[in-house]
Formats: C-alpha cells, sequence, structure tokens
C-alpha cells in the first residue's frame, strides 16, 4: 500500500534540457544580434558579478550603459533597452542556471521524478521546484517561460533596432509604441 513507484525519464529530461538550452543559445544570439546592431564585439549573453550577485546579461548592460550616446533621444533609446534587460535579469539568470545544471552541477536535481500513485493509478507529472516550498508542474513552467521569453525577445528586438533609427521613427504595435 505504501509503495511508490517512481522513475527518471531520459527522453523527458534530454528534452527539457534542450528547452533550456535553446533558450540560452537565444540569448547569446540576442547579444550577438546587438553587436552587430552596434557595430561593437559582442559574442554572447554571459554572466558575471553585479553587486555581489551572478547575473546573466549584466555584461550587455555595461556595454550599453558605456555606448550610451549624450543625444536626449538616442540615450533615451538605449535607456529604454537598459531597463528591458534589467528588469529580466533575474529570471534569465535562473533560465541559464537551470540549463547550466545538467551541464556544470550533475543534473536538475529540482525536478520530480515520474511517480505512479498506487491507489489512484495515475501517474503523476513532474513538477519543478523553483525554493523548497514553491513548485509547479514543469509542463505549465515551460508555457509559461515560452510566453516571457518570447515576449522579452521581440521586445528585446525591436528595442535594439531603435537604437540606429532616424529621430521621429517609432514603431508601433497594435497601439502600444515601443520607441520615441
Amino acid at each position: 500500500k505504501d509503495i511508490f513507484l517512481t522513475t527518471k525519464s531520459p527522453e523527458l529530461d534530454r528534452e527539457i534540457d534542450y528547452f533550456f538550452s535553446g533558450i540560452k543559445s537565444a540569448l547569446d544570439q540576442l547579444g550577438q544580434i546587438l553587436g552587430h546592431i552596434l557595430n561593437e564585439k559582442i559574442d554572447g549573453w554571459h554572466k558575471s558579478v553585479e553587486n555581489g550577485k551572478e547575473l546573466s546579461g549584466i555584461k550587455i548592460v555595461r556595454k550599453l550603459k558605456s555606448l550610451k550616446p549624450q543625444e536626449e533621444y538616442r540615450g533615451q533609446r538605449y535607456q529604454n533597452l537598459i531597463d528591458h534587460i534589467e528588469t529580466n535579469l533575474e529570471p534569465l539568470t535562473y533560465l541559464v542556471k537551470l540549463r547550466d545544471m545538467p551541464h556544470h552541477r550533475g543534473g536538475m536535481k529540482n525536478i520530480s521524478d515520474i511517480m505512479f500513485d498506487s491507489e489512484t493509478k495515475q501517474v503523476q507529472p513532474q513538477v519543478i521546484y523553483h525554493s523548497k516550498n514553491e513548485g509547479e508542474l514543469v509542463f505549465g513552467f515551460m508555457k509559461r517561460t515560452m510566453v516571457s521569453f518570447n515576449l522579452f525577445v521581440n521586445n528585446f528586438v525591436i528595442l535594439a533596432y531603435m537604437l540606429k533609427a532616424p529621430k521621429d521613427m517609432a514603431i508601433q504595435r497594435r497601439d502600444n509604441p515601443v520607441g520615441y
């Protein structure tokens, strides 16, 4: 009666690893795209320490701050992109940390095994534990992450191209202008 059957699913674990690797690759590509737009050497989206915290993408923020022009309209465009990245630094750092776990830390220990409940005769799906007492279904986390990451990437690309756009140009999405 008190027997719990659990298993690791190598295929599912591999798919989760591919998911996070895809996000990290996309971040590296965003860094390279920004490098081409700015005609600067930015070879990826890397971690660095800022105020005692390791943050993924902080090097790009530092680069943007060092290049921020004096012209008010162009300086504001740089600030818009800086703000967008800084707002997302911690969630992006968390995703990169999850991506690094299988490669550098011996696996993703914060994702539960698949479990068969012998009383209900149902398989319990995997849960990802963000902290000791906070978990959510892996499927829900991945779906939510894709929506959020898609918005981040779209806004990043628009804001990056606005850095070099003429003064009076704005890119409009629906009714909300992204640049001025």
